[in-house]
């Protein structure tokens, strides 16, 4: 609450000094509009065998007040819809940021929360080559949300040809987890960390490290479970990306592992590698990704293929098709929303998933 006041009364400040100058308001928007399905019965995170748009389409605007002031300070908003979040509209990014120097930038308020290599734009679709990214990496099963209320500080320079940004985190939030058909509550009560990027004109090196303490409220679970209502669990979360662009050529992978203590979700460790080459306005690529959980009478380790097609339509506009074939461990839901058999879950076996997709910015 005294975050929200803060941010409240700064902004009241900077609009009132605002007055006195030439303010500037720029307004950006991303569009994506899909369609999914899978061969199965029993829905995989989120889609099931009824065509649906809910799985992939998104729409978002963004609003960036530059009050031009001696103070060099900016006020960002981002508000989102999601078929994933049944279109509740919600302020994805709401905060101040201010420049202290060149190379110094301080955010503050409902900042990004920077697990991964693609988080800063995972709600834009035209910038990267699937019309979902993969589920074993950045699905919400893995990581649930994607801002938090905090800070983020962040120093950036060169290097000879060299780039870096070095940024380093604090905050909270509450979000639901979905896994293997349960929805539970969750309050995370602090998320720290720290994270290392190097790019140059071929690609980027991204490591990063999060420590997380949560309470989860088991008793909001969709099924009843062999464990107490509530427990206080810790997460150390760490992953490490890397992009490379060479002519045509185009490589990505990330890995991430997440250590949890004390709770009934499982630890996992997940990676994908993609890789592609572009043909004029063609970029077929395939990806291969896996998850592996321990820990845990929820065991969701699968791995999947998935063979995608972007075409660039114009500069700010891309079609997608991707065709996923998903494979569960012997004895694993997978990603898949049902409990393990166990607990009453049904089996889950090999499936296919079709996505397609169409991206815009304007």
């Amino acid at each position: 609450m005294n975050l929200i006041r803060t941010i409240a009364t700064a902004s009241l400040c900077t609009f009132s000094l605002s007055c006195l100058a030439e303010p500037e308001l720029r307004t950006n928007a991303f569009i994506t509009a899909g369609l999914s399905y899978v061969d199965s019965e029993i829905p995989y995170a989120g889609t099931d065998d009824n065509l649906s748009a809910n799985d992939v389409s998104k729409l978002g605007v963004q609003f960036t007040f530059d009050p031009d002031i001696e103070i060099p300070v900016t006020f960002t908003m981002q508000l989102l819809t999601k078929g994933r979040n049944n279109w509740d509209v919600e302020a994805e990014w709401a905060y101040l940021s201010y420049q202290a120097s060149d190379n110094l930038t301080l955010k503050v308020g409902k900042v990004l929360a920077p697990y991964f290599m693609i988080s800063q734009s995972i709600n834009v679709g035209i910038t990267y080559p699937w019309s979902i990214p993969p589920e074993e990496i950045y699905g919400p099963a893995n990581i649930p949300f994607t801002s938090i209320a905090g800070f983020d500080l962040t120093y950036s320079g060169y290097v000879g040809d060299y780039g870096y940004a070095v940024t380093f985190y604090n905050g909270e939030n509450g979000f639901t987890v979905p896994a293997s058909g349960l929805t539970v509550d969750v309050d995370m009560d602090r998320s720290t960390g720290f994270v290392l990027e190097v790019t140059n004109d071929y690609g980027m090196l991204r490591y990063s490290i999060h420590d997380i303490t949560f309470t989860d409220n088991l008793a909001t679970a969709a099924a009843p479970l062999p464990v107490p209502d509530t427990t206080d669990g810790e997460v150390l979360f760490t992953t490490f990306g890397a992009k490379f662009e060479w002519n045509n050529i185009l490589v990505m992978s990330e890995y991430a592992k997440r250590a949890l203590s004390n709770s009934i979700f499982p630890t996992t460790k997940s990676w994908y590698v993609t890789t592609g080459y572009r043909i004029g306005k063609y970029l077929p690529t395939i990806t291969y990704s896996e998850i592996e959980t321990s820990n845990s009478d929820l065991n969701q380790s699968q791995n999947t293929i998935m063979a995608s097609l972007e075409i660039t339509t114009s500069a700010s506009t891309r079609l997608n098709f991707d065709l996923s074939r998903i494979s569960p461990d012997n004895g694993s839901t997978g990603l898949f929303d049902t409990l393990p058999e166990s607990f009453g879950g049904d089996p889950v076996k090999d499936t296919t998933k079709f996505t397609t997709s169409f991206s815009m910015v304007y």
